[in-house]
């Protein structure tokens, strides 16, 4: 049967260790024991600062990998809110400029339609200036034409007054020769029957 090789090194290293104290002498090997146990000591110490050095290292390199996942978890906290922040921003401008452009495109409307009010307000105007002036002439021709009535009416009127004063001078005249006739018979008359008074 095989025995383990720790096991097999111990009972060889306790095999020499007899030999040893069979050879040597007692005091001797009193300081070889305290030797060992300084040895054993110093070992023992040195294992304890190389387990606290790797300790402390193991600990330094936990502090270590925590810090720079903190710092790690705080850039990426900072680019989440840088990256959040520029969104908000870009959205914030995105709704600046449609916005804009609506109120842009409402005053670009407004102002279309009031051109267009405009023009319809020229157009009517326009005609409204036309008809005026043809009404204008209208009137125009129309006072043209009473007024040529009324030179027409007034050119008959005077021949027809002409006509009617000559007829009445005319009627003048046989009324005044009527007169003339009468007045020359009665004179006629008188004489005569003066005459008759005298004879």
């Amino acid at each position: 049967m095989l025995l383990p090789g720790r096991l097999l090194r111990m009972l060889l290293l306790l095999a020499m260790l007899r030999r040893l104290l069979d050879v040597l002498p007692l005091g001797l090997l009193l300081v070889l024991l305290v030797v060992l146990i300084l040895l054993f000591g110093l070992l023992l110490l040195l294992s304890m600062l190389l387990f606290v050095c790797a300790l402390s290292l193991l600990l330094l390199l936990i502090l270590v990998v925590l810090f720079l996942s903190l710092l790690l978890l705080l850039l990426s906290m900072l680019l989440f809110v840088c990256a959040l922040g520029l969104l908000l921003l870009l959205i914030l401008v995105v709704l600046f400029l449609s916005l804009l452009l609506l109120l842009l495109s409402m005053l670009l409307f407004v102002l279309a339609l009031g051109l267009l009010l405009l023009l319809i307000l020229i157009v009517l105007f326009l005609s409204l200036l036309l008809l005026l002036r043809s009404m204008l002439l209208v009137l125009l021709t129309l006072l043209l034409g009473v007024l040529l009535w009324l030179c027409l009416s007034m050119l008959l009127l005077r021949r027809l007054s002409m006509l009617l004063l000559l007829l009445l001078l005319w009627l003048i005249f046989l009324l005044c020769e009527a007169r003339n006739n009468g007045s020359e018979r009665k004179k006629e008359y008188c004489r005569s029957e003066t005459s008759k008074c005298f004879h």
